[in-house]
């Protein structure tokens, strides 16, 4: 599949637009966590803290890469300073407000896509 996708440049464009705005949006919401816990980071430390819990989907053993996504952020929040406190309290921030959103959303979307495919 490779060969047709490297071909079709405007969806290598977008595709590449849209995996930016998805990083950024990760180190925006590792920002705002740790300043949620009190914590004083650069949008800088953010990035690499965002860069290392994206690392972590390459090493998924585990399902949702639980427990190697916490290890890789505690590691990456001791190299900025800030401590492996910081990055344990961290992930398990991040997972706390996944798991509600995905407790909320998942039924009402389940609920919507179902609705649809009757109508089918």
């Amino acid at each position: 599949g490779w060969h047709l996708l490297r071909k079709n440049k405007k969806f290598l464009f977008i595709f590449s637009i849209w995996t930016i705005i998805f990083f950024y949006l990760g180190v925006l919401k590792f920002y705002y966590i740790f300043k949620a816990l009190s914590y004083n980071v650069g949008f800088l430390d953010s990035t690499f803290v965002a860069l290392f819990s994206a690392t972590s989907t390459l090493i998924a053993i585990t399902p949702s890469a639980l427990g190697i996504r916490e290890a890789l952020v505690a590691i990456s929040t001791e190299i900025v300073n800030l401590g492996i406190k910081s990055g344990i309290y961290a992930s398990a921030f991040d997972r706390a407000v996944t798991i509600i959103l995905i407790a909320i959303l998942g039924p009402i979307s389940t609920y919507i896509l179902l609705k649809k495919s009757n109508k089918v």
